[in-house]
């Protein structure tokens, strides 16, 4: 789905899904389901191979009333008609918009088995109105059906489409790759579509458990020894576990084709261009790719999962691309021409950050607009760059003197200027009488 569209869609296929589960079960026809052939005298058509049975239809069952047969009222009514058919077709379109996953996950499949746990719940709870040991057994037959419901569609469904998208993720080698044009890495835009997917089922999980479970009084919400209560906090943990494992190994792969954009597509006059030519002061191709490839998948997981966990992931991305970056910098040669180009691409990284909205993390690429300063530093001024690399509240706290030192040495005429800022920083030279 696309980024723009995902927290609405889902918005919209939760209003329809709670209107369907509202109703009565034998009002609601199966979205996903093809029908059988009836025949005229009410009853189901099985083909030769099931041994011809023919099985009364439940609904054209006719009822007696004082001596007379009443044939029953057809249960569909335009307005059912009308939102059933919209609950599939927005399930049709999200499940069209997520063709790539439906090995994996299937919005069918859920519904499907939500739907066959809401009729099942249903003739049960006809017998809860009875008093003594059969109404209390009732209401533990329709704990029991929504445990099942939750071990088919977490541990049969969804806990192994997770697994098999991390599994997928932990075999991604960006070398191995011919085309990386594209702004996202392939299996882990697939994983962020689960989470977005396993994030909307949880959410009908919580509205048929609300409205079909707690609001009848057959669970009972607060009584966390109640198996329905344990299944359910059993069955979000799985998904909770599912879904960090995920995304800890999607850092991993996201870091890596940082790593190789980084290697691959940063040219070597970016920061150190051929004196006398012509040269671009804004951000560098390999900055503005990795920018886009970071922030495409960061912005996926927005209405996906909970603030905390994004918060969580986004610190982590932010932090590994700071170390990737600074591992990066010290791999280059950087002239005092070239350094306006370096800070223009700590700038661009720095205003993607900022989008993120965290100040701990801010920090650190401030610190590296300030580190890039010292390339811009002309060599006749060494002392000043001298003063510049040991004021430690310059960058913040984030590198120490020694550190910011290294990083000076990629400078193109470091030879140059080593002696005067070694002099300048250690007194080098200088004799004591």
């Amino acid at each position: 789905m696309a980024n723009v569209n995902r927290v609405a869609d889902k918005r919209d296929f939760l209003s329809s899904f709670k209107k369907v589960v509202m109703m009565p079960v034998n009002v609601v026809a199966m979205p996903f389901t093809a029908s059988k052939p009836v025949a005229p005298n009410g009853t189901t058509s099985f083909s030769a191979d099931q041994k011809q049975l023919s099985v009364p239809n439940r609904s054209s069952t006719p009822t007696l009333l004082n001596g007379r047969s009443i044939s029953p009222v057809p249960p569909s009514t335009p307005g059912v008609e009308a939102i059933t058919t919209e609950l599939a077709a927005k399930a049709a379109i999200m499940a069209t918009r997520l063709e790539g996953i439906r090995s994996l996950f299937s919005i069918e499949v859920a519904l499907n088995l939500v739907k066959y746990a809401k009729s099942s719940l249903e003739r049960v709870a006809l017998f809860v109105r009875f008093s003594g040991q059969t109404g209390q057994e009732a209401k533990e037959q329709c704990a029991t059906i929504f445990v099942m419901l939750l071990q088919m569609m977490g541990s049969r469904h969804i806990k192994a489409g997770f697994d098999k998208a991390v599994d997928h993720l932990s075999k991604y080698n960006p070398r191995e790759v011919s085309e990386h044009s594209q702004p996202g890495v392939a299996p882990l835009v697939m994983f962020l579509e689960l989470v977005s997917v396993g994030d909307l089922i949880q959410q009908m999980i919580d509205v048929f458990y609300q409205q079909e479970l707690v609001a009848k009084k057959l669970v009972d919400a607060n009584d966390f020894l109640d198996p329905a209560v344990k299944e359910k906090k059993r069955f979000e943990q799985m998904l909770d576990e599912r879904v960090a494992a995920g995304l800890n190994k999607g850092i991993d792969v996201l870091m890596d084709e940082v790593e190789y954009l980084c290697a691959t597509t940063q040219d070597t006059t970016d920061f150190n261009p051929t004196p006398g030519e012509p040269f671009d002061v804004g951000p560098s191709v390999t900055a503005l790719r990795i920018v886009e490839l970071v922030s495409s998948h960061t912005k996926m997981l927005v209405g996906s999962t909970d603030k905390n966990m994004l918060d969580v992931f986004n610190q982590e991305i932010g932090l590994r691309l700071f170390a990737a970056l600074c591992k990066h910098l010290k791999r280059q040669r950087v002239s005092v021409d070239g350094s306006m180009k370096l800070i223009s691409d700590m700038t661009h990284y720095t205003s993607y950050i900022t989008s993120l909205r965290n100040a701990d993390l801010l920090t650190y690429y401030k610190a590296l607009i300030e580190l890039a300063q010292i390339y811009l530093i002309a060599p006749e001024d060494a002392k000043d760059m001298a003063t510049v690399i040991a004021d430690s509240d310059r960058f913040y706290g984030v590198f120490r003197a020694e550190e910011v030192y290294e990083f000076a040495q990629r400078r193109a005429d470091w030879y140059q200027v080593k002696s005067k800022v070694e002099r300048a920083m250690y007194g080098i030279g200088c004799i004591v009488m």
